[in-house]
């Protein structure tokens, strides 16, 4: 007997779908402790969405959290090293602080790590897997692309601290213009650097279109190799026919002390705020003593499934049955099922023997 993920509630379906798609595509599921030692998240707290972590002392007096992230859990237990590549994907729970409240809330999480020799073609096999992950909780989505060694390296360029550096990442990150213009005149910055800083926050769109402006705002070499990644990364995917629901956009900037590469965000239609996120993690490896490359994502299920619409009723059909009608019900469901029908069966207190019909979706 075979059974239809769209039988399940959204969240299920969904998890359900994406596990086979990893699978098929040679990703082993990962399974973890619900909780880590509390230190390995303030060691790595820049690393967190959210700061705000529920803790517990463990019964050997070491203070323990229940996880807010499942990457730093996979990157610390991995044994993946350049000579050995671990391909994952895990469906987990995480526990954060619910956005504009004061609670703590659990969060359905699924995604994709790479951890090893991650070469070109790793990291377009991990973008292919985004794509068809959005398309797959989405009628309608978009990828949006980056690549900290731009941004990076454009920070780099200017004649400014880390403290300022990191304000101006900032202005970056949230293409706040009116901020930033206000803040260079603040800490002197050249003219000719302002001008360059507004042109890339201006950039987004087409991929080809932005990374010729992109090459040509280049002011030293790794910028221009990052441009060229980015630019080998579109050829790819457009080869393979995935050239549309692409965008590159430099304001896609993830915690620069643990990204260094491709990084993206995703959305679907309906959601207002970005369901995946992720990007290239060496920084974070070696930050853990790995000696490997990292790549991955994560799809926020919870919070997506809470913008999707759900069917009120995925029954196909409806069998109501009185006293002494229980096996014909038994029976009747079991033919239905076997031909395909999903059954839902109801005792009717007032004594009807049965009655079968058809939801109206």
């Amino acid at each position: 007997m075979r059974y239809e993920f769209n039988k399940l509630r959204a969240e299920e379906r969904i998890a359900a779908e994406l596990s086979c798609l990893y699978t098929d595509r040679g990703y082993k599921e990962y399974k973890m402790s619900a909780f880590e030692e509390y230190s390995m998240y303030m060691d790595n707290k820049d690393f967190l969405i959210s700061q705000n972590i529920i803790t517990f002392s463990g019964m050997d007096g070491r203070l323990m959290a229940l996880r807010p992230d499942v990457t730093l859990s996979v990157v610390k237990n991995t044994k993946a090293d350049f000579g050995h590549t671990e391909k994952l994907f895990y469906n987990e729970k995480v526990y954060r602080l619910e956005r504009g409240s004061k609670t703590f809330k659990e969060v359905s999480q699924i995604g994709v790590e790479v951890l090893g020799d991650v070469d070109k073609a790793t990291e377009a096999e991990v973008v292919l897997l985004i794509l068809k992950t959005l398309s797959a909780v989405g009628e309608r989505s978009v990828l949006d692309l980056s690549h900290m060694g731009y941004v990076n390296a454009l920070l780099e360029s200017f004649s400014v601290g880390e403290e300022e550096k990191r304000a101006l990442f900032a202005c970056l990150k949230e293409k706040n213009t009116h901020d930033f213009e206000k803040y260079a005149e603040e800490i002197g910055l050249k003219e000719s650097d302002k001008t360059i800083f507004k042109e890339i926050m201006r950039l987004g769109g087409d991929p080809q279109k932005v990374l010729e402006k992109a090459e040509k705002l280049c002011v030293n070499e790794e910028m221009r190799s990052s441009a060229a990644e980015l630019r080998s990364l579109v050829e790819v995917l457009g080869s393979l026919g995935y050239s549309e629901n692409i965008n590159i956009d430099f304001s896609v900037a993830n915690a620069a002390d643990y990204y260094n590469g491709l990084v993206f965000s995703g959305y679907v239609e309906g959601v207002p705020k970005a369901v995946l996120s992720g990007g290239r993690y060496d920084k974070l490896a070696r930050k853990f003593g790995k000696k490997a490359g990292a790549i991955g994502f994560a799809l926020y299920l919870g919070e997506l499934c809470a913008y999707l619409k759900e069917n009120i009723e995925k029954t196909d059909v409806l069998l109501v049955y009185g006293d002494g009608a229980e096996v014909k019900a038994l029976r009747r469901a079991e033919e239905l099922q076997r031909a395909g029908k999903s059954v839902k069966l109801v005792k009717n207190a007032e004594g009807e023997d049965f009655k079968e019909a058809e939801y109206v979706k």
